[in-house]
């Protein structure tokens, strides 16, 4: 074996056991910071559920879990939402959601947005709550209802209810005559 084919199996080697170590090493530092997010999101509960029950909320479930039905090119596909809490409070019941950050916790942050939403077509709540930590505050969110027209007759329900309370208004003025 020559001395160049020599220092190319050492360099080899180096970098094959560089390449095993970079990865070993990069594994865990993921598990590190999949832990961290864990107890940090665990301790955000924690002061979450203080909170809520500080403002009166009653907890009901923690890690409330709502089987949900999706309609994809007329086939059902189930999906498992879990959400933070269900709580209730006069009556009312809730999903509350807990954020950490300025980031996440604010609803023009496009998937908290959209996540508050899809629980509020899934869960049968009166509301959703949005519990940031960081501020130590909850929010009740509401979502306008869908825009769209009454699909059976493509009327705007609006426009119905307008039509009807004129044809009622016409027949009373006739019958008084």
């Amino acid at each position: 074996m020559s001395q160049l084919s020599l220092y190319l199996a050492v360099v080899i080697a180096l970098l094959a056991v560089g390449g095993y170590g970079t990865s070993r090493v990069r594994r865990a530092l993921d598990r590190h910071r999949r832990k961290a997010r864990a107890r940090h999101a665990s301790h955000g509960e924690d002061r979450a559920e203080r909170l809520l029950r500080a403002h009166g909320y009653k907890i009901l479930e923690r890690q409330a879990v709502q089987p949900w039905d999706l309609q994809v090119n007329g086939e059902t596909h189930r999906v498992r939402l879990r959400a933070d809490f269900l709580v209730g409070r006069k009556q009312r019941r809730y999903i509350a959601e807990v954020k950490t950050g300025k980031h996440v916790a604010n609803l023009v942050h496009g998937p908290t947005r959209r996540q508050l939403l899809e629980y509020s077509h899934a869960f049968d709540v009166h509301g959703i709550l949005l519990v940031r930590i960081d501020e130590a505050a909850i929010d009740e969110v509401i979502f306008p209802p869908p825009r769209h027209t009454n699909e059976s007759t493509g009327v705007h329900p609006w426009l119905l209810l307008g039509g009807l309370a004129a044809g009622l208004l016409a027949i009373t003025e006739w019958l008084s005559r």
